[in-house]
């Protein structure tokens, strides 16, 4: 098992009110530590009606305004919220505010969770109609990539509907094109362009049939400490966690569309304990006996199994020991250190610290030292 790549996944946890500001103020800063550290990306938990940020790109925005290095995703952005167009047009807008580092990430399901008849309220009142497939995901990277959006700019020409606008000698067009007013200012695709981020979009998978479209799809994908499957595959009570989540790296690695070397960040709940105080390390154990039962089996949903990994909550050698069993990190290029949702800013720090010094080395990781000249020379222009 080598790790090329190292990062994280932060839920940015909101206090409520003013104080939001200054919960945000602090995931920020945590994605500088990181970059600090030689983490290669950070990945935002994309949550809605929750104590969490709900606009991806907006964070994205802020957080490339304060970096220089880190790539910043998505873990990720849950497509049956989104409008295809206005979300592609805000990660364009965050790719060029970052300078490229972006890694969109997203998922998508139908509508659910809603007390009956509220769903017109959150996704329009043609809900119904929508497209909640994967096909809608792709629809929102090719409008990234540049898919061409044709306008029809005889509505803007005189007798269209810029004839109604009462021109005055400032803002008449004397431009020499032949559009109408203002035609310098149109284009057919989403802008800004940044050429490559298309082939940089993340699918959070947690089964073998999304990491399988991912890979005919061309979509790099990370997984996390969940997994479900049907029975199908030969799974059973007696399965471990880390056999049934092999089956989706192998489906991930098996199927990839030609001439595609698809990436895979394997997402794990890691905190290690050396150097904890001991508040935080009854924090820690806390943390872990409140959340093993859920990890003992799997759920049995009938035609399939709903699984649940155990926490890595221990002493760094014990947590290699834990990894280095998993056969899932056989197809993995990537370890990304899922962050607990309940705990302090010093605690993220101190797990961050840990991982980047003393584990991911251990597992083939080095450290990030792209500078900034270095990627702004290598970055491609804006179009």
């Amino acid at each position: 098992m080598a790790i090329t790549s190292l990062s994280f996944v932060h839920i940015f946890p909101l206090a409520s009110g003013e104080a939001a500001a200054d919960s945000l103020e602090e995931g920020i800063k945590l994605f500088q530590f990181a970059e600090q550290l030689g983490y290669n990306a950070g990945y935002i938990r994309t949550r809605h009606l929750q104590h969490a940020p709900a606009a991806p790109a907006v964070l994205q925005a802020a957080i490339g305004q304060r970096t220089t290095k880190i790539e910043i995703g998505n873990a990720c952005i849950v497509g049956q919220y989104e409008n295809p167009f206005n979300l592609a047009e805000e990660i364009s807008l965050a790719a060029a505010l970052s300078r490229g580092r972006l890694r969109p990430g997203l998922a998508i399901s139908p509508p659910q969770g809603f007390e009956a008849g509220q769903e017109a309220l959150f996704y329009g009142a043609g809900w119904r109609d929508e497209d909640y497939s994967r096909d809608r995901l792709n629809l929102i990277r090719e409008l990234v990539g540049g898919r061409k959006v044709h306008l029809d700019l005889s509505k803007f020409k005189p007798g269209g509907r810029s004839s109604q606008l009462k021109e005055s000698e400032e803002i008449k067009d004397t431009s020499p094109t032949p559009t109408g007013i203002n035609a310098g200012l149109f284009s057919d695709q989403v802008e800004p362009h940044w050429p490559g981020l298309a082939e940089n979009f993340w699918l959070s998978s947690t089964s073998v049939g999304s990491a399988t479209w991912a890979a005919e799809n061309r979509w790099h994908i990370i997984n996390a400490n969940m997994f479900h499957g049907p029975k199908s595959l030969g799974l059973t009570a007696s399965t471990t966690f880390d056999e049934a989540q092999s089956l989706q790296g192998a489906a991930y690695r098996e199927h990839a569309a030609p001439g595609f070397t698809g990436k895979l960040a394997h997402g794990r709940v890691i905190v290690p304990t050396d150097v904890a105080t001991s508040e935080q390390a009854a924090k820690y154990r806390a943390y872990l006996d409140e959340r093993t039962p859920r990890t003992l089996a799997p759920i049995d949903n009938g035609d399939d199994y709903f699984y649940i990994r155990k926490d890595s909550v221990a002493s760094i050698q014990a947590i290699l020991d834990d990894l280095g069993g998993d056969p899932a990190f056989a197809y993995a290029d990537e370890l990304a250190v899922l962050l607990p949702f309940t705990f302090a800013f010093e605690d993220y720090l101190q797990i961050l610290e840990q991982v980047a010094t003393r584990l991911a080395p251990e597992l083939g990781w080095r450290p990030n030292s792209l500078s900034l000249g270095d990627r702004l020379q290598s970055a491609p222009a804006l179009v």
